[in-house]
């Protein structure tokens, strides 16, 4: 009876999955990041040697202002264009981090990589 229940919930799922497809409708949300809106996300940054420097896992999302100038350029570049739901992995050179030199900032002169997961925008205006 069990392996019946979850044959027909599976079923179930793939015809909505098919049905979605099919539509040309997504399960990532259809509003994406623009500047000037406050985007909300989880981020994992490490360093080249695979060293992670800071995670939002396990807390609240972080939340900024696209566009603002309120992050670093890299990362403000990056969300640009991402949907609710969407992930990316990119990597920020230290120009468009904490500068190149590294007595200015702990992370200056590193490239930083980054794993963010969009969680919500609310739009601006």
């Amino acid at each position: 009876m069990e392996n019946k229940i979850k044959l027909i919930i599976g079923s179930i799922v793939m015809i909505f999955v098919i049905y979605m497809v099919l539509s040309g409708l997504s399960l990532i949300g259809s509003e994406i990041v623009e500047k000037g809106d406050t985007v909300s996300l989880h981020y994992t940054g490490t360093l080249d040697s695979g060293e992670e420097f800071d995670s939002s896992e396990g807390r609240s999302p972080f939340g900024f202002t696209a566009g603002s100038g309120d992050v670093i350029a890299g990362f403000d570049k990056a969300v640009l264009g991402m949907k609710i739901g969407e992930e990316k992995d990119f990597r920020i050179p230290p120009e468009e981090a904490y500068g190149t030199d590294p007595n200015l900032h702990p992370l200056g002169g590193q490239a930083l990589n980054f794993h963010i997961r969009i969680v919500d925008i609310q739009k601006s205006g």
